[in-house]
């Protein structure tokens, strides 16, 4: 989602973002909806990603789509969430973890109630088209589920293809590809960390993934 909620006479986003916008979508209003003029120019067969349930997507969608739902375990979605929301401006949560645990438990969150949310995909999961795939199985073992994805979506990837997406969607991979980006096009700061934050933040990151363990995106 490049810039959600914006309205007439709203600034316009940072200028990478307009510069994307503007490449994809020439002489288009940002303020009508990034996402969605976005969606409406990409070609057949398109992939869209969304954080919304099922109950607030179009009600043919798994009749007319192939849906992809991440599951993830709801304590590491609180650490995730609640580090994400810590710090990024645009949030600009201000309360305790022990608030925002609360937060959780009692559904007021974006996107609504997590327990909610996962048991509208969980009951369409015998859906011919529904593919339910865990986090943590991804991170044990995505060659497994890089096949049965494949197999989902019928993209006939070969297993070098595979082991290709495996490669580029490593941690140090997609890092390494942050740092080019950050370095080509300079845009201003979206977090509330410092540069020097932000690198240990990295550091810790990518001890926990050479690790093994928890990872937080």
């Amino acid at each position: 989602m490049i810039r959600p909620n914006l309205k007439k006479g709203s600034p316009p986003p940072t200028d990478f973002m307009m510069d994307i916008f503007n490449e994809l979508c020439p002489g288009k209003d940002y303020t009508n909806g990034i996402d969605l003029q976005v969606a409406e120019i990409l070609p057949d067969p398109r992939t869209l990603k969304t954080h919304l349930p099922l109950s607030l997507l179009p009600p043919t969608v798994i009749d007319t789509s192939k849906v992809v739902y991440v599951i993830r375990n709801p304590k590491d979605v609180i650490i995730s969430w609640h580090h994400f929301v810590r710090i990024a401006k645009i949030m600009n949560y201000k309360g305790s973890f022990e608030d925002f645990v609360q937060f959780f438990i009692d559904g007021d969150m974006l996107y609504g109630p997590y327990c909610k949310h996962v048991r509208e995909a969980w009951e369409k999961r015998t859906h011919p088209n529904v593919h339910i795939l865990f986090y943590e199985n991804l991170k044990s073992n995505i060659m497994e589920e890089l096949r049965k994805l494949n197999a989902f979506l019928e993209t006939k990837c070969t297993e070098g293809q595979l082991q290709n997406i495996a490669e580029y969607t490593t941690f140090e991979n997609m890092k390494r590809r942050d740092d080019k980006w950050d370095a080509e096009r300079p845009q201003p700061r979206v977090l509330n960390l410092s540069p020097q934050e932000q690198e240990r933040e990295r550091k810790r990151r990518a001890v926990v993934e050479a690790e093994g363990g928890f990872y937080r995106k």
